[in-house]
């Protein structure tokens, strides 16, 4: 009698926990979305224009906290080839950190980055 009770325990539990889980799941998936669509609405309507692009790119700093970087998205219309997003001091890119450490490693190779004669180009 008392194992079944424990029983019952452990299947309830085990059940509220998988659900949980897969709950949390659908809620990390939704968000992921959320932020890759902000990055393609939030980035063309609102933010700052550093430099000289045909298109409305615009740089986002809380876009860019979200997205590991991806908020940079004037910087990523202006220069594509670039594998870094933040190109000032003070734009934070954590996308460029993990490109950094799988160049380091071997990994990532011919990793390419906007000159200065670049950037005098398309300064607005």
């Amino acid at each position: 009698m008392v194992n079944l009770v424990y029983f019952r325990k452990y299947i309830f539990v085990l059940t509220y926990l998988t659900l949980l889980y897969l709950l949390m799941q659908c809620v990390r998936i939704v968000m992921l979305y959320h932020v890759i669509f902000m990055v393609n609405s939030v980035c063309h309507k609102w933010g700052k224009k550093q430099w000289s692009t045909t298109d409305l790119s615009r740089n986002n700093w809380w876009v860019s906290l979200l997205s590991f970087g991806e908020g940079w998205h004037n910087n990523h219309h202006a220069f594509e080839y670039s594998a870094k997003y933040g190109l000032e001091w003070w734009q934070l890119d954590f996308g460029w950190y993990v490109i950094m450490f799988l160049k380091a490693i071997g990994v990532a190779t011919d990793v390419k980055l906007p000159t200065q004669c670049h950037k005098q180009r398309m300064k607005l």
